[in-house]
């Protein structure tokens, strides 16, 4: 009986950061009719002062290797708790 009552826990990428957040205890932000999700308070004001420049950045980032941190705007500081 694996898996019973068990809801799968959809995750979502913060375009400025890189990490995976819980859309359901996330910061939110639409842009172009899409709503991106966000690790941090910092994270969400870097993305709304410049939306496509933010998303052009994590196009390049996700092309090459991250960093040791992976995390590049916040380095895991802080995050919302929930």
């Amino acid at each position: 009986m694996k898996g019973i009552g068990l809801k799968p826990q959809l995750t979502a990428k913060d375009p400025v950061c890189g990490m995976d957040v819980t859309p359901d205890d996330a910061r939110s932000s639409e842009y172009e009719d899409t709503t991106f999700y966000f690790c941090s308070e910092s994270c969400l004001l870097k993305f709304e002062e410049d939306p496509a420049g933010v998303l052009a950045a994590q196009t390049k980032k996700d092309a090459a290797d991250s960093d040791a941190s992976g995390h590049s705007c916040c380095y895991g500081g802080e995050h919302r708790a929930s």
